[in-house]
């Protein structure tokens, strides 16, 4: 059966959902210029508008700047962690994982190989059973989402029909993308092929052993090259990631039900597809800044349980994930 995976959501929406389930705590000494510049990071806004702008100038290092000491500690004991099962053989599957992707994409002939292994897989994607595909998920988003859960709040119920309507429009204009971005080209895969093997090189690692040895400060550093390289990859399908956040805005509303001192409810606004769109954030203050409320994880929860494994749509084979925004 043909499968059209939950991930097949746009990028935007993936962001916004890390946001959601792993709220960035902003430290007391938060930078407060650069690429932050004119983003007041005590207003509830800069919960969302901080880490948009941290990605649109591809730099992680600086997300982790904004980490609180406590935050930092346990970002760095899990890295910690992780090496010491890696020089014990804990992981050893995972080291080799990570070794033979490497080798493979900084190889002198990594564009050569990757593109003769994939480029048969291309005579798998049908664009007009995709974009089908998305216009009957986007037909179920109400159904699914439309009734009051039990234990649920009307705040609740409101804030999930409002994003279902937000993912219904983006699959449906995704539906129509995939009928025009090319992604059964080959000359588009070798391109984002070349992309994606030059982010790889911009790590700076030859192996698992000079990855896990970097300190974790530096190893989110050295990502911020490699989005760039995934963000150029993406474009060559018409996905304009860095369009997308610059587009993110976000209004705060005092007076909607349930805001409090302390927790606030945003309006967040972007634009996909070359179309606006707006949804509900809730986001708290803690020490002092504001972060994403870990309730948006409720939400975005919600949309993952209505795909668990993928909604069988018909057709031989396994569909590819694709999403973008243009």
């Amino acid at each position: 059966m043909r499968r059209l995976h939950f991930s097949v959501i746009a990028p935007a929406l993936l962001t916004l959902a890390v946001w959601g389930t792993a709220p960035v705590v902003m430290a007391a000494d938060a930078p407060k210029a650069g690429i932050v510049a004119g983003i007041d990071t005590s207003t509830p806004e800069s919960a969302v508008l901080v880490p948009a702008r941290i990605l649109r100038a591809n730099d992680f290092r600086g997300i982790y700047d904004l980490l609180s000491v406590e935050e930092k500690a346990k970002a760095a004991a899990e890295w910690k962690k992780a090496q010491d099962q890696a020089k014990t053989g804990a992981k050893e599957k995972d080291v080799n994982q990570i070794n033979d992707l490497l080798a493979k994409l900084l190889s002198p002939t990594a564009v050569d190989d990757l593109f003769k292994e994939a480029e048969p897989k291309l005579a798998t994607i049908n664009p007009e059973e995709t974009s089908q595909a998305l216009q009957m998920a986007a037909g179920f988003l109400p159904m699914m989402l439309g009734q009051a859960q039990p234990g649920q709040t009307p705040e609740q119920t409101k804030n999930k029909q409002a994003l279902a309507a937000m993912l219904q429009g983006m699959l449906t204009d995704a539906s129509g993308w995939v009928l025009t971005a090319g992604l059964n080209d080959p000359k588009k895969l070798r391109s984002a092929i070349e992309a994606l093997v030059g982010g790889a090189k911009a790590l700076g690692v030859k192996n698992a052993a000079e990855l896990q040895a970097l300190p974790f400060d530096e190893f989110i550093g050295r990502l911020g090259p490699i989005v760039k390289q995934a963000k150029a990859a993406a474009g060559v399908y018409d996905v304009g990631i860095d369009a997308f956040l610059d587009s993110v805005k976000a209004t705060s509303t005092p007076g909607a039900a349930g805001a409090t001192a302390a927790e606030r409810a945003l309006s967040v606004s972007f634009t996909a597809f070359g179309k606006p769109y707006t949804f509900p954030v809730t986001v708290v203050q803690k020490d002092g800044h504001w972060i994403i409320s870990p309730k948006n994880g409720d939400q975005f929860g919600a949309m993952k349980q209505m795909m668990p494994g993928g909604m069988p749509m018909g057709g031989e084979g396994e569909g590819a994930d694709a999403g973008g925004m243009k």
